[in-house]
């Protein structure tokens, strides 16, 4: 029978401490809505912004912060990332074939560095295949302690086989301290415009074993 086996389930957590993040927790559970109960058959490519479409006002989404143009500004669909990078993780560790998939500006707090997966309809997109040999489905939910969670259910035709996502950070780029001068401001006095974030080159590997044996190991 199709979708007998839980191939992978991957899961990550939000907040809703105040109103922009409760937008984005609204965005996220938009974007999982949309994805639940997908279907792919073998050899179908996914894409994330096809599957979900724009992320604009009249489809419910909200405002949050965004990255945009190396800065931290409110967007409409800010967080739907998340759902991306959730997605990629469940993708990864099912040891499905990745497509398209590119890392965001800046680091992420909610999945590993080195295993987010940024979109931007019209831009930039996150592609899969179903490389398998059956169909698969997409299961997505939002809980209500804030996490959200992607099951890709199919058919394992490799039992004893274990995916190992290893990210290794290869340089750690420290931010600098750019002070503009601001007439505005009275004299002495400094304002924070944007905080530095610390920047990161991160190597993923993606080994696969089968019964104990390495098979696989891909940067």
């Amino acid at each position: 029978r199709l979708f007998k086996d839980t191939l992978y389930t991957a899961s990550t957590k939000f907040s809703t401490n105040d109103e922009i993040n409760r937008n984005r927790a609204e965005n996220i559970r938009l974007g999982a809505q949309k994805l639940n109960g997908k279907i792919l058959g073998p050899g179908e490519i996914f894409s994330f912004n096809e599957a979900v479409g724009p992320r604009t006002v009249e489809a419910g989404y909200k405002t949050a912060h965004s990255y945009i143009g190396g800065k931290v500004v409110d967007d409409i669909g800010g967080g739907i990332c998340q759902v991306s990078s959730t997605l990629y993780n469940a993708v990864l560790y099912s040891d499905l074939e990745v497509i398209e998939r590119r890392n965001h500006m800046f680091t992420v707090g909610y999945v590993p560095k080195g295993l987010d997966a940024t979109v931007s309809y019209g831009q930039l997109d996150f592609k899969f295949r179903n490389s398998t040999n059956w169909t698969i489905k997409l299961e997505a939910w939002v809980t209500g302690n804030n996490e959200l969670f992607f099951s890709i259910k199919g058919t394992n035709e490799s039992p004893g086989k274990v995916v190992e996502i290893k990210p290794q950070i290869v340089k750690v780029i420290d931010y600098n301290t750019i002070y503009i001068d601001d007439p505005n401001l009275p004299q002495g006095e400094t304002k924070v415009k944007q905080n530095g974030i610390t920047g990161y080159v991160v190597d993923t590997y993606k080994i696969v074993k089968q019964n104990g044996k390495i098979v696989s190991q891909n940067k």
